[in-house]
């Protein structure tokens, strides 16, 4: 929409009032160009000498952009010291123009709100016509960051001791959505940074893989992830301070241990069949199968890093340190034991899938360990049937809670210890995502673009 004041008019009233050089900003690029066309078809012509500044400046202009040599509103500029500025134009024109403003030539550029950010040339006046801008399909209000960088660009440092921001009377302009803008806080800055395809083909081409992920530890993206990583960090602290009165009891995992007998007990009341994907068995460990519980396998013991289902499998795996610092994957079903000790493990989201310094404290506990450690009962429950009273009842008998001396206060503390168990261990996985997620999407495209290079050059290969 063109301001209410004809171009001409304006540009001449802030010309008699000494406010020029200005920008205009206006809604759309066919907005700019319209108030070009008007210019050209008025007889307002500025004096020889200033066309010859004019002309003499874009001659250096085009040696550096030839391009510009040729473009239609290059005598209008030179006769009329005016020029618009839109995303519409060649970066050359726009270059040129931003040259001719910074030298003082141009008393006026009518340019989109997208100037207001940037780009650095400031003039003495910035003149609004309208307080919306569009915004794919429709008009919204400009932000208190819009209305202040428009406004930031009046006043040029050593030229000019003020600086004006004029609004045009108009029927668009609505003085609240400006006064907020002038007055207010501007609003947050939130990264808008992307992992695309391209974006990972055009590092891997300037960069080895291993400059990479420092490249992207310093992006605004990562700032602002470090940020909120930083705040759940403080809120694990404050929910290890809370458990802190749950730690270990006569059961080291008293937690666990509780919540699997107290199954087995609404399980004696209720007899409720409960369909599983995994044989009963292994069901049954499943739930203490954590991060640093230790294990009996078929040959020897170890420590589990880390529970998994990988995409299309039927059972649960497990990734376990064994002696010798050997670290294998292997089906949960090849679980023998779950014995009674934990051991603190600072998760890594990459194999070994712990950090470097935790594997060696985990490595060291296994070789310290006693000959003899307390098995777990674990109440398994075969699919086809459910377990008479007399088999669970046989069952219950194994486990050590009713006759602890701790009994009540695990049953008074069982579910408040095990929703802050469960918020740690979602608030874990959180930070790890925060910390690490830029580089593991930047990886898994990484390793998309390699699949898809490959499988077409095997498509396209020709036998010889």
């Amino acid at each position: 929409m063109p301001p209410s004041i004809h171009p001409v008019d304006l540009i001449a009233a802030l010309r008699h009032k000494h406010l020029t050089p200005a920008i205009v900003f206006l809604t759309s690029r066919h907005a700019c160009d319209d108030a070009m066309q008007a210019f050209q078809r008025s007889q307002v012509l500025l004096p020889k000498q200033r066309q010859q500044a004019i002309a003499s400046v874009l001659e250096q202009l085009i040696v550096q952009y030839p391009s510009i040599a040729e473009h239609p509103l290059l005598p209008a500029v030179q006769r009329l010291g005016v020029a618009a500025h839109h995303a519409g134009h060649l970066p050359s024109w726009k270059i040129a123009v931003e040259e001719l403003m910074r030298q003082g030539c141009l008393d006026a550029v009518f340019a989109t709100t997208t100037l207001a950010a940037g780009v650095d040339f400031p003039a003495r006046t910035v003149v609004l016509t309208q307080s919306s801008v569009r915004k794919t399909r429709d008009f919204t209000d400009l932000t208190i960051s819009e209305v202040q960088q428009i406004a930031g660009r009046a006043g040029r440092r050593g030229k000019d001791l003020v600086g004006f921001a004029v609004m045009t009377p108009s029927p668009y302009i609505d003085l609240n959505v400006i006064t907020k803008g002038l007055t207010g806080q501007p609003e947050p800055i939130d990264s808008q940074f992307v992992i695309t395809y391209p974006m990972v083909l055009n590092l891997l081409k300037a960069h080895p893989l291993d400059q990479i992920q420092p490249i992207l530890a310093k992006s605004f993206a990562q700032f602002q992830l470090n940020r909120r990583a930083e705040a759940l960090e403080r809120k694990l602290d404050q929910l290890h301070e809370q458990m802190r009165p749950y730690g270990p009891r006569v059961c080291t995992d008293w937690i666990t241990q509780w919540q699997v007998y107290d199954q087995a007990r609404k399980q004696k009341a209720h007899r409720v069949q409960v369909k599983r994907r995994e044989p009963p068995e292994v069901q049954a460990r499943l739930h203490f199968l954590t991060p640093g519980r230790l294990v009996g396998l078929p040959k020897g013991r170890g420590i589990v890093l880390r529970q998994y289902r990988s995409r299309g499998q039927r059972s649960s795996m497990v990734t376990v340190l064994r002696p010798n610092d050997a670290v294998t994957e292997c089906p949960a079903a090849m679980i023998t034991q779950v014995l009674d000790r934990t051991f603190e493990v600072a998760e890594a989201p990459v194999y070994p899938w712990c950090t470097p310094e935790s594997l060696e404290e985990l490595s060291r506990h296994l070789s310290e360990l006693p000959s003899r450690i307390p098995a777990l009962p674990v109440l398994a429950q075969d699919e086809r049937e459910e377990l008479t009273e007399s088999q669970i009842a046989q069952t219950l008998d194994e486990f050590p809670c009713p006759t602890c001396p701790s009994r009540p206060a695990c049953q008074k503390d069982h579910a408040q210890a095990l929703r802050l168990r469960q918020d740690m261990h979602r608030h874990n996985k959180l930070l790890q995502a925060l910390r690490h997620g830029l580089w593991h999407k930047f990886q898994a495209r990484a390793d998309a673009d390699l699949s898809s290079h490959r499988g077409r050059g095997m498509g396209t290969a020709h036998p010889h």
